[in-house]
């Protein structure tokens, strides 16, 4: 019933429109897993020594491996935007979902992996400040910032994937 015409707008022939889409759909996701699992995910209890006891993790385990994996998916289209005036909208709109899409990893993973989730979350501030700071005066010094702010946060998401057990 769809002609692929319908669909072939100018919007959706540019890479801009193309990651815009995927950034779409990613936080569509997302938010649709985060209201499964904030009913009643706060009932169980974290012992003190939560990194070292994964007992209690296999409803967290799963949730923080989904977490991990939208989040990567986010890091990834970050990194493959182009670092130019262009793609600041794009990157805007990829840093505010990452900064989200963060936000529900540190809440779900309650105190777990402190120290890597700590760290992508301050690229993710970075990420988000850089593209901001771009946004309103895009010249070379700024957009070298978020070149180097993107390279942050993926190195802080290789970081935190590799604290996490390797059954994500």
């Amino acid at each position: 019933m769809c002609s692929s015409s319908r669909f072939s707008g100018p919007v959706l022939r540019s890479p801009l429109g193309w990651l815009l889409s995927l950034l779409l759909v990613l936080a569509l996701g997302a938010s649709g897993c985060s209201d499964s699992s904030t009913g009643g995910g706060n009932s169980s209890s974290t012992p003190a020594s939560s990194p070292s006891s994964p007992p209690a993790s296999s409803q967290t385990s799963s949730v923080l491996c989904a977490d991990l994996a939208a989040l990567q998916q986010t890091g990834t289209a970050v990194r493959d935007l182009p670092k130019d005036r262009q793609a600041l909208p794009a990157l805007k709109t990829a840093a505010t979902t990452t900064k989200q899409q963060v936000d529900k990893l540190v809440s779900d993973a309650r105190g777990q992996y402190q120290a890597q989730t700590a760290a992508v979350s301050a690229a993710a501030s970075a990420l988000q400040a850089s593209v901001d700071t771009a946004t309103k005066n895009p010249n070379a010094a700024t957009l070298s910032a978020v070149r180097a702010s993107a390279a942050g946060l993926a190195t802080s998401l290789q970081n935190l994937k590799k604290a996490i057990p390797a059954n994500c």
